[in-house]
C-alpha cells in the first residue's frame, strides 16, 4: 500500500487507526499518517530520536506515541505534540517504556518502575518502583477497574485506590511478556528463547489464562504452528483470531477449547500488527515488507503456477476442482486439502462435463482433436466418441448430447457406461490420434457454435453466428430476439422459478420469463455481459469491470470490481460451488464466500477539508459567515480509505435543496448561494451502491445585503418617513413659494404700475402738453410735432416696459435720453444733461429692472435741478463691476442737495412724499426678496470745501442674475 507514497521501505512498529480511518505508523522514520493514497509525516522540534513506537488511541481520538528516549507524544489538531520527557525517570535502564492512556491518566510502565501521570497537570499522581531487571519488554494493560503490569509477575493495581497486588505467575527470565484480552478474558503470553547450534533462534510460546476474582492461573500450550514462532501481537477480528508472528500471519477459530487452524498470510514475512479498519479489510504491517491490505476476508486470491497459467475453464465434482488451460493441460485440486496434479492432455481442451445422472464415476472432456472418458475410480481415461468441439450437455429427454463444434452444432449419443476391456490401453498422451467412432445423430447448425445449455423444461439454447436460438423437443430451432434484434451470448443460465437468464454481448443482463418474454434488467449498468452463472435464485454476472451478485427474489444487487476489490486482470471462467464462488483468471483463482452477500458493505469514509469564496480557501471549521457579495462558495472534501476510486459522493445543501445529488469530483461549487442559513452535508456511495451516514455538519450563512439589514430597513423606514415628511414640507414650502412668488409677481406688476404711473403723472403730462400747445400757439409745427412724436415714443415705451419684469439696457438708456430730451424742451436751455456708457461691448446683455431707473432721474431733475439758479447739469454713467458681476449706475447732478430740497417740500406740502421713489422702494423689496445678491442704493450728497450742498449722486448696483429672469 505504500509503494507510491514516498515511503515505500519504512521499517513498521506498530499500526493504529483513528476515529475518523486514517492508518497511524509507527516508524523507523518517525510518526506517519496514511489517508490510502498519500503519507503525511509528523514530528517536534523537540524530538530526540527518529523513531516512534506503540500506538495508542485515547478516549478523545488522540493518538499517542512514545520513542526509547521516554518522550510521550500525542497528536492534536493535525500536529505533534510533546507531553513529557521522563528520560531522567528511565535514565538507568535503555528499554523501550510500554503506555496506555486511560481518561485523563497517562499509565507507564518500564522494567523499573510503573508511573501514572496526570494529562493536564502533567505530575506523577502514582509510582511503583522495581528492583529486579532480569526481564524484556514490560507490558501493561487496563482491564475492568484495575491496570495489569507485567514485570517480574503480574501485578493488578486498582484505578481508584492504587493498591497492587500480585498474581502467582512468575515471568522472571522470560525475555518477552505481552498482555491481551480476549472476550472478557485475560491472558498473559510468554517466549522463552531457544539457541540451537546448527539453526536460528526459535521461540517457546507459553500462554496463561488469568481468572481476575479468583486469582487462579491456567496454562495453555499454543498450537504447534506457532510452537517455535515468536508472537508479535494478537487480533480478535470477528470470531477469528489472527497471530502476527516472525513468520506470518496465522489464522485460527477456537472452538471453546482448542485453536483449529484456517490458512496463513505472508508466509516468511515478519508480521507486527494487524487490525480491520472501518471498511471491514484487514491492515497487515510487516516489520521490513511494507503495509498490505487484505480486502476482502471472505475472498481469497491464489496464484497460479507457470504451468497452470492462461486458464480456459472450471469444472467440479465431489471435493474436486478440474481447471484447464488452454494449450490442453487439466489440473485437479482438492479444494478440502489443497493437493493439486497437473495432467497433460496435449489436446486443446473444450469443455469437461460430468455425466452425474449417468455414470457419477466419469467425466468427459471434450477437445479439439477428440473426446476423452475419464474414470475417476480408477483414474484412467480413455478415447471416446466426439471431439472437435467448444461445449457439451446432456438432454434426458432424448438421452443425447447437444455439442457445440468448431464447425458443427450437432447431437450425438455417448455411451457413459461403456466398458473397459482389458487389451484397452491406458491413457497416453503420445499415443492420442483424431478419432470419431460415430458420425453426428443430427446436425442443427453447419459453422461454428459457442456455447449450448439445456433448461430444466428440456429446451435446449445455443448460439450459432451472431445469434441466439432456442430448440425445442422436436430439434427445431427459433431465433430469440431482443426488441427485434438479434442476441449475441456466450452463456445462459436458469434459477429455480425456470427463468432463463442471457448474458447478452450487446445489450446487457436480459431475462426470459415462463412466458417468453425478453426483456434487459437495468440493474446491470453495462452492455456487454460476459457470463452468466445460475446459483438457486441468486445470479453471478461478470462484465467487463465488474463481477455483480443478483439475487432474484429481493433484486438485490452488489458489485465486485474485478481490480481492485478481486486483483483480477481477465477472468476466464467463473463457477459456483456449493458455499464458495470460484473465479478463474488467467494467472490466478479468486475464491469467494458466498456469504460474503450479507456482509455489511461500508463505502470510505468522506470528510470536508476546506471552504472557499471570496478568492481564498478557508480550513475546515463548523460554521461559516459568509458576506452576501461573496456568496460563489466552492466546499473541497477528501475520502479515505485505500482503492476507493470508484466511490462516488451524495450531496445536498438543506434550505436550498433537500435531494441528493451525485458527483465523482473532490469538490462542489455553488455558483449563487441566496442569503439565509445553510447546512452543507455529504456522504460517500460506493460501486455496490451503497452509502452511510453523511460527514459532520458544515453551516454556512450567508448574510443578508445590508439593504436587508434591520438596522437598514429600520433606516429606511425613518428615513422614508422623514422624506415623506420632507416631501410634504417642500409641497407646503413649494406652495408657499408659488404662492410667494404669485404674490411678488402681482406685487412686482403692482409695482411697475406705480412707476408707470409716477412716470405718467399728470404733472409730467400736463406739463409736456402744455409745451406742445405752446409750440402750436406760436405756431411752431414742425417743433410741435417732434415734441408730440417724441412724446408718443415715450409712451410707447413706458407702455411696453410695464409688462416686462426686465429690460435691455440699451432699450432702458433710449428710454431715458427720450424722457430728458422732453425735460430739457420743458426746462429750457439752462438744463443740460449727459449719458456716459463703459459697457457699450455689453449692452445687448446687460439687464436692468424696468422701469426703475427712471424714477431717481425724474427726482434728481425736479427736487435737485429746477430749483437752482443757473446752469443745470445732469450726468449719468453705466460701469461694470467684474468682480461682483454687477452693473453700476450713477446719477450725478449738480443741484440744491436733498437737506434744501426738503425744507422746501415741507414748505411747499407739509405732507407731500415722492410718490415714484416711494413706489420705488416697494419695488425694490420685491425684487430684494429671497434674493442673495440683491439691488442696492447709495445716496451721496455732494459738499464744497466750506460745506455747502454741491448736489447729489445716486449710485444703483445691479446684480446680473437677474438677467435669467428676462422674458
Amino acid at each position: 500500500m505504500l509503494e507510491k507514497t514516498g515511503y515505500p521501505n519504512v521499517e513498521i512498529y506498530d499500526i493504529e487507526e483513528d476515529d475518523k480511518g486514517y492508518i497511524w505508523l509507527a516508524t523507523d522514520r518517525g510518526l506517519l499518517r496514511y489517508d490510502g493514497k498519500l503519507c503525511k509525516r509528523f514530528d517536534h522540534p523537540n524530538k530526540l530520536r527518529l523513531s516512534v513506537f506503540n500506538l495508542v488511541k485515547d478516549n478523545r481520538g488522540r493518538i499517542w506515541c512514545n520513542n526509547l528516549s521516554d518522550q510521550f507524544f500525542y497528536v492534536e489538531e493535525d500536529k505533534l505534540h510533546l507531553l513529557v520527557d521522563l528520560e531522567d525517570q528511565f535514565s538507568d535502564i535503555p528499554m523501550l517504556s510500554d503506555f496506555i492512556v486511560s481518561g485523563d491518566t497517562l499509565k507507564i510502565t518500564n522494567v523499573n518502575k510503573t508511573l501514572f501521570i496526570d494529562i493536564d497537570t502533567k505530575e506523577i499522581t502514582y509510582k511503583r518502583e522495581y528492583v529486579n531487571h532480569m526481564y524484556k519488554n514490560p507490558s501493561i494493560l487496563e482491564y475492568s477497574d484495575a491496570t495489569y503490569v507485567i514485570l517480574d509477575s503480574l501485578y493488578q493495581i486498582q484505578n481508584k485506590t492504587n493498591i497492587a497486588r500480585g498474581f502467582a505467575i512468575d515471568f522472571k527470565n522470560k525475555l518477552y511478556n505481552r498482555l491481551h484480552r480476549f472476550n472478557n478474558q485475560l491472558y498473559c503470553f510468554q517466549s522463552i528463547t531457544k539457541h540451537p547450534k546448527d539453526s536460528k533462534i526459535q521461540y517457546e510460546e507459553v500462554l496463561h489464562h488469568v481468572d481476575i476474582e479468583s486469582g487462579i492461573t491456567s496454562q495453555n500450550k499454543l498450537p504447534n504452528e506457532l510452537q517455535d514462532k515468536y508472537i508479535n501481537s494478537i487480533k480478535k477480528i470477528e470470531d477469528q483470531f489472527w497471530f502476527c508472528t516472525n513468520e506470518g500471519l496465522y489464522v485460527y477459530d477456537f472452538d471453546g477449547e482448542k485453536y483449529v487452524f484456517k490458512e496463513i498470510f505472508f508466509k516468511n514475512k515478519y508480521v507486527v500488527q494487524v487490525i480491520e479498519d472501518y471498511m471491514g479489510r484487514v491492515v497487515v504491517a510487516t516489520l521490513k515488507s511494507g503495509l498490505f491490505m487484505i480486502p476482502n476476508k471472505n475472498i481469497r486470491k491464489e496464484y497460479l503456477t507457470d504451468e497452470s497459467k492462461k486458464t480456459a475453464f472450471i469444472f467440479f465434482h465431489k471435493h474436486y476442482m478440474f481447471y484447464a488451460r488452454e494449450k490442453g493441460k487439466i489440473t485437479m485440486k482438492n479444494i478440502i486439502t489443497n493437493d493439486s496434479k497437473t495432467i497433460d492432455l496435449s489436446n486443446e481442451i473444450g469443455k469437461i462435463y460430468w455425466g452425474k445422472k449417468i455414470n457419477k464415476n466419469r467425466i468427459y472432456i471434450s477437445g479439439s482433436k477428440l473426446g476423452v472418458f475419464w474414470d475417476l475410480t480408477t483414474n484412467m481415461m480413455f478415447v471416446a466418441p466426439g471431439g472437435i468441439n467448444k461445449d457439451i450437455n446432456y438432454r434426458k429427454l432424448d438421452d443425447t448430447f447437444f455439442i457445440s463444434g468448431y464447425d458443427l452444432l450437432y447431437t450425438q449419443k455417448l455411451d457413459f457406461n461403456i466398458k473397459i476391456n482389458s487389451t484397452f490401453t491406458p491413457f497416453k498422451p503420445k499415443l492420442l490420434k483424431r478419432f470419431i467412432a460415430n458420425l453426428p445423430d443430427s446436425i442443427l447448425h453447419k459453422g461454428r457454435s459457442w456455447f449450448n445449455f439445456i433448461s430444466s423444461d428440456q429446451y435446449a439454447y445455443a448460439s450459432f453466428g451472431s445469434a441466439l436460438y432456442e430448440i425445442d423437443h422436436n430439434l427445431v430451432t427459433k431465433e430469440l430476439k431482443y426488441n427485434g434484434e438479434s442476441i449475441q451470448t456466450n452463456s445462459c443460465a436458469e434459477t429455480t422459478d425456470k427463468t432463463i437468464w442471457i448474458a447478452s454481448l450487446n445489450y446487457g443482463l436480459l431475462k426470459k420469463d415462463t412466458n417468453g418474454t425478453i426483456e434487459n434488467i437495468k440493474n446491470i449498468d453495462s452492455k456487454k455481459v460476459l457470463q452468466v452463472v445460475a446459483d438457486q435464485n441468486d445470479l453471478w454476472i461478470l462484465d467487463e469491470k465488474n463481477l455483480n451478485y443478483l439475487n432474484t427474489t429481493t433484486n438485490t444487487i452488489l458489485k465486485f470490481n474485478l481490480r481492485n476489490e478481486l486483483l483480477v486482470n481477465k477472468v476466464k471462467a467463473i463457477q459456483a460451488y456449493r458455499d464458495k464462488l470460484y473465479v478463474l483468471g488467467t494467472e490466478e483463482l479468486v475464491t469467494i464466500d458466498k456469504s460474503v452477500v450479507h456482509r455489511k458493505i461500508i463505502p470510505s469514509k468522506v470528510f470536508v477539508q476546506s471552504v472557499a469564496y471570496g478568492d481564498k480557501k478557508y480550513p475546515l471549521k463548523k460554521k461559516y459567515v459568509i458576506s452576501h457579495d461573496q456568496n460563489q462558495v466552492e466546499i473541497y472534501f477528501k475520502r479515505l480509505g485505500y482503492n476507493t476510486e470508484e466511490d462516488k459522493f451524495e450531496y445536498r445543501l438543506l434550505n436550498l435543496d433537500e435531494k441528493w445529488k451525485i458527483t465523482k469530483q473532490d469538490n462542489v461549487k455553488y455558483s449563487y448561494i441566496p442569503h439565509g442559513n445553510y447546512t452543507f452535508q455529504i456522504r460517500a456511495i460506493n460501486q455496490k451502491n451503497v452509502t452511510i451516514a453523511y460527514s459532520q455538519d458544515i453551516l454556512i450563512t450567508i448574510e443578508k445585503p445590508y439593504w436587508l439589514q434591520w438596522w437598514f430597513i429600520g433606516g429606511s423606514i425613518i428615513v422614508v418617513l422623514l422624506s415623506f415628511y420632507g416631501v410634504i414640507w417642500r409641497i407646503r414650502k413649494n406652495q408657499k413659494v408659488l404662492f410667494d412668488r404669485e404674490k411678488l409677481s402681482k406685487e412686482l406688476i403692482f409695482s411697475k404700475l406705480e412707476n408707470l404711473r409716477s412716470q405718467m403723472n399728470p404733472h409730467f403730462i400736463f406739463n409736456t402738453l402744455n409745451s406742445i400747445q405752446g409750440y402750436i400757439i406760436t405756431n411752431k409745427k414742425e417743433e410741435a410735432s417732434i415734441y408730440l412724436a417724441e412724446f408718443s415714443e415715450l409712451m410707447r415705451m413706458y407702455l411696453d416696459f410695464s409688462s416686462k419684469e426686465f429690460t435691455m439696457l440699451l432699450d432702458e438708456i433710449k428710454a431715458i435720453e427720450v424722457y430728458l430730451k422732453l425735460e430739457r424742451v420743458r426746462i429750457g436751455e439752462s438744463f443740460n444733461y449727459s449719458i456716459n456708457s463703459n459697457v457699450i461691448h455689453r449692452l445687448g446683455s446687460l439687464t436692468v429692472p424696468s422701469l426703475f431707473l427712471q424714477p431717481y432721474i425724474e427726482n434728481s431733475i425736479i427736487h435737485g435741478l429746477v430749483q437752482k439758479d443757473g446752469e443745470k447739469k445732469l450726468s449719468i454713467t453705466f460701469d461694470y463691476d467684474n468682480k461682483e458681476n454687477s452693473l453700476i449706475c450713477s446719477i450725478d447732478d449738480n443741484g440744491i442737495g436733498r437737506e434744501k430740497a426738503s425744507l422746501l417740500k415741507k414748505k411747499k406740502n407739509k405732507y407731500h412724499k415722492s410718490y415714484a421713489l416711494k413706489a420705488n422702494d416697494n419695488r425694490l423689496d420685491l425684487l430684494n426678496k429671497n434674493r442673495l445678491d440683491k439691488v442696492t442704493i447709495e445716496i451721496v450728497d455732494k459738499k464744497s470745501k466750506e460745506d455747502l450742498p454741491e448736489g447729489t449722486t445716486v449710485i444703483i448696483k445691479i446684480p446680473q442674475e437677474y438677467e435669467s429672469y428676462i422674458d
